[in-house]
């Protein structure tokens, strides 16, 4: 299951260029958010994006190269476009994930188009992160799946630009069930800690899914 998450693209020239223009795009919501330019200067910066999204063009999904195959190849090429972990995804953190003494662990830290309430990260996106390091938990774990629950307990408000540590593992194991607790701490505070619940799933099934087949994740 390493491989799964083996993020290295090595001198692989087109995911090298995709992880730069995931980069520029985190920058870009950035400012989106925090910059006060005039008008002028926002269409201008528009018009470029707009240009820029004429010339990226759209290729096959992650779902569509799971489904025919590509996908298991290389994985790690598609993983990395995911919304909280893919650092050739501008929506992600990116959290960057790895396994020790049988825990998930990540440090982190949301930035301002993150927010929420003023100031504050979004509780959904405290949720995502606890989901995203109990899943690959689940998964490092032998345990691959989908979440069928997740239960989030919130203490405290996430500042913007906490430093965050989240840490996720195996609870207790059934036959395709599988129960996940995690904690997003930092330092001695906790700022929030989940039970999550993962259903074992093969590779049939999880196509099934990604075709809209709901009834196999039950």
């Amino acid at each position: 299951m390493q491989r799964f998450f083996a993020f290295d693209p090595g001198e692989d020239p087109s995911w090298k260029a995709r992880r730069r223009l995931g980069e520029a795009g985190r920058e870009l919501a950035e400012r989106c958010v925090d910059a006060t330019p005039d008008a002028d200067a926002i269409n201008k910066a528009a018009e470029l994006v707009e240009q820029a999204v004429a010339l990226l063009g759209v290729g096959p999904t992650p779902a569509e190269v799971f489904a025919d195959g590509r996908f298991h190849a290389d994985p790690a090429r598609y993983l990395d476009r995911s919304a909280m972990f893919g650092d050739s995804n501008p929506l992600a953190p990116p959290m960057h994930l790895r396994w020790e003494n049988e825990r998930s662990v990540c440090d982190m830290a949301f930035g301002w188009r993150h927010g929420g309430a003023p100031g504050i990260v979004h509780g959904g996106l405290i949720a995502a992160a606890l989901d995203q390091v109990s899943g690959h938990c689940a998964t490092l774990a032998g345990r691959s799946g989908l979440t069928v629950q997740l239960d989030v307990t919130y203490r405290k408000a996430v500042p913007v630009g906490t430093p965050l540590r989240l840490e996720a593992w195996v609870e207790t194991a059934e036959k395709r069930r599988t129960f996940v607790h995690a904690t997003c701490t930092s330092g001695k505070v906790v700022y929030a800690t989940s039970i999550g619940i993962f259903v074992v799933m093969d590779r049939s099934k999880m196509r099934n899914v990604l075709n809209g087949d709901e009834s196999s994740s039950s």
